[in-house]
């Protein structure tokens, strides 16, 4: 292969850009927890209803739990609640949007739901964040905006998107036109 040709696959390359969007406003849908459905008999599903999945932040942070069993236990309770969610007839006319995390343990919990959500459009929404001060309203309002995965990042709310790999801003290094060159550490970083 040639450096031309080496140099033309570089601009197909993309990567995922997390561009922010208006903050939603309130849609006037109603909301609900999936606990207070699953678990109270016969409550009114409302249009919208966010089930969480999230590690338990309450934990000891001194004695920190294991990212692989969290990330199984979560993705495990997801998987119970899509399941729950899609042979329930009364859910049928609601949404469910699911709320993660943004770490590692969140990780399969996001690849769970963006199967999901491909093979049962527009009845789920994924929603990312470590926020705990995001509301119930503020959750039902994700639904109708710009795709069905978005994350909430310091209050902003974003949403993924594709661009160019190869753009000056997200390259930090140039690397020289020569043949030979080094990269090299200058100075020592940690212990």
């Amino acid at each position: 292969m040639t450096a031309d040709a080496l140099g033309s696959a570089a601009d197909d390359l993309l990567r995922v850009v997390w561009t922010e969007i208006p903050i939603p406003r309130r849609t006037g849908l109603t909301a609900g927890r999936f606990e207070d459905l699953v678990s109270g008999g016969d409550v009114p599903v409302p249009e919208v209803v966010v089930f969480t999945a999230r590690p338990d932040s309450s934990e000891n942070r001194l004695d920190p739990p294991d990212p692989l069993a969290q990330t199984r236990t979560l993705t495990a309770q997801t998987l119970q609640a899509v399941q729950t969610w899609l042979t329930g007839e009364r859910f049928t006319d609601s949404t469910l949007v699911v709320r993660t995390g943004t770490g590692v343990a969140a990780a399969g919990v996001s690849g769970l739901m963006r199967s999901v959500q491909s093979e049962h459009p527009g009845r789920f929404i994924l929603v990312e964040s470590d926020d705990d001060a995001l509301t119930l309203d503020q959750l039902a309002a994700t639904v109708g905006l710009d795709g069905p995965r978005l994350r909430v990042c310091d209050g902003r709310f974003e949403v993924p998107r594709l661009a160019r790999a190869n753009t000056p801003e997200s390259s930090p290094l140039t690397i020289p036109d020569s043949r030979g060159w080094l990269l090299e550490q200058s100075r020592r970083v940690g212990p």
